[in-house]
């Protein structure tokens, strides 16, 4: 596959690094109440990601004309309007009564060109503030989730996994915790998007007697899933699962090697996991162990079937770290060799590849190092290894992070074939150095992940900090409220108010 492939130095001469606008946007949109009385008005409260320029409020009717128009707050973070039920929220006629309606947010935001980091105030060690809990005193961040389906009911929540940095963790040793907008880590629940996410271990009185450090998830809709790693449970696979409802998180659903690929290939520990449809199934895909892949079938929350081997790496010292899908369903590896100076990997393979492996079981058409579409290897840290990760953007750049370097833009999906070097050929968007305020990085639990709209939150557990890098330039993003939050005036019933 990589015979006739263009070098990355030479895809960025031609068609240069795109660039988003900035994303200010509006998450997290709820109405005070789902029947508001006539000629009452409700209160209106939403997040912002961070400080826009102006903000737009518009409340839309059932045919989705917009009956009310006015401005709101501007803040990061938490934001509540008022609003009279009248057009201008002023002095203006009422809205009339009506089923079904909905609030719509536009944000504009003005900012130079170029990316910017949001606060470099991201540490969540126990010094400066603010301080871990005791939930999480002996862990380290190590992942992060965004929740970007605009239609649900957590749109814009990013979440924190924390995890211990052994794989014989105590029973604290894990959770996942919610980031709000001005990068401090929430434990409690104030109202703004600070519910934990944790393993039924955390609490001291676990269900099920696993010790399990906290390593990846994802979101499918408003299922969330996470993977863990287990010194009771041979092979060190934790699975778990929780369904939220009405913006509430349950506690996991626990299994212990639900897929029954421990005894297939050995002791192996999950990193991460990611979730993606191929050939009309989801499957959750982890890495695990040394250049390896499972593809789990998942149905409602369970595992259904699981796949041991779609991937199958040869190279020395390869430390599994992630798989990620882009838009058009090519599948991402990125790995860390161990060892003086090798640095690590980045390969790529199509979605026809994917779903060949697939139909193959994992002994018939694997993907490899030989049949990769993209072939990238870190050469940036002469001494050891360093952690990687990868993203996408929505206009499809690929956004690769290195622990020693920095962040950089190497590319789009859309580049069919692609070998050469990291960093030296990308385009830095910040230096390692001013995203880790001086601390020294993590060579295992660091990764980097886009929101909807082209902003970057970054976490690094050597470091223990998390950023947030947002792209410069001006913009307007509008954001509907979710279904959940149609709401009723003048008493009305709601007739299609759908709950996440």
């Amino acid at each position: 596959m990589k015979k006739g492939a263009i070098l990355l130095s030479a895809f960025l001469a031609v068609c240069g690094a795109r660039e988003a606008d900035a994303a200010a946007y509006a998450s997290l949109i709820r109405v005070g109440t789902t029947a508001v009385p006539s000629a009452t008005g409700t209160s209106i409260s939403y997040v912002l990601n961070e400080a826009a320029t102006s903000v737009t409020i518009e409340i839309l009717d059932q045919s989705n004309a917009v009956v009310a128009t006015f401005a709101g707050t501007t803040a990061i973070g938490l934001n509540t309007v008022a609003w009279n039920g009248r057009v201008d929220n002023a002095a203006g006629a009422f809205v009339a009564d009506g089923n079904n309606n909905k609030v719509r947010i536009t944000t504009a935001k003005t900012a130079p060109a170029g990316y910017v980091q949001i606060t470099s105030q991201g540490h969540v060690s126990s010094s400066p503030a603010p301080a871990k809990t005791a939930m999480v005193d002996h862990a380290y961040p190590k992942a992060l989730v965004v929740q970007n389906d605009q239609t649900s009911d957590q749109f814009g929540t990013v979440l924190v996994a924390f995890g211990y940095a052994s794989y014989t963790p105590p029973t604290d040793a894990g959770a996942w915790m919610v980031l709000n907008s001005a990068l401090d880590i929430v434990a409690g629940d104030n109202g703004y998007a600070s519910r934990v996410l944790k393993h039924p271990t955390d609490d001291g009185t676990p269900p099920v007697p696993y010790d399990t450090a906290v390593w990846g998830g994802v979101w499918d809709g408003d299922r969330f899933y996470a993977v863990g790693q287990s010194d009771v449970v041979d092979g060190g696979v934790i699975f778990m699962s929780g369904l939220v409802t009405n913006g509430v998180f349950p506690a996991f659903t626990t299994d212990a090697d639900p897929t029954g690929f421990s005894g297939a290939v050995g002791t192996i520990f999950p990193r991460f996991t990611t979730i993606s449809t191929v050939s009309g199934n989801k499957y959750l895909f982890t890495t695990v162990g040394s250049g390896q892949v499972i593809a789990s079938a998942v149905t409602d929350g369970s595992v259904t079937s699981a796949i041991p081997n779609i991937l199958a790496l040869t190279t020395t010292g390869l430390y599994s770290k992630q798989a990620r899908f882009d838009s058009a369903g090519n599948m991402y590896f990125v790995g860390r060799r161990t060892g003086a100076g090798v640095g690590g990997r980045v390969f790529r393979w199509s979605a026809a590849q994917v779903a060949a492996a697939i139909a193959g079981g994992g002994s018939i058409n694997q993907l490899t190092e030989a049949n990769a579409q993209w072939d990238l290897t870190c050469v940036a840290d002469p001494g050891e290894a360093v952690a990687v990760s990868v993203t996408f953007t929505p206009s499809g750049d690929v956004i690769y992070w290195d622990s020693d370097t920095g962040l950089y833009n190497i590319g789009n999906i859309s580049t069919s074939s692609l070998v050469g070097n990291l960093p030296g050929t990308g385009t830095q968007i910040l230096p390692a150095a001013g995203i880790l305020n001086g601390s020294s990085p993590s060579e295992t639990t660091s990764e980097v992940v886009s929101d909807a709209f082209g902003n970057l939150y970054l976490v690094d557990g050597g470091a223990e900090v998390v950023q947030s890098i947002s792209p410069g330039g001006n913009s307007n993003t509008v954001v509907s409220a979710p279904p959940s939050q149609t709401f009723a005036i003048g008493g009305s019933s709601v007739d299609s108010w759908i709950k996440y």
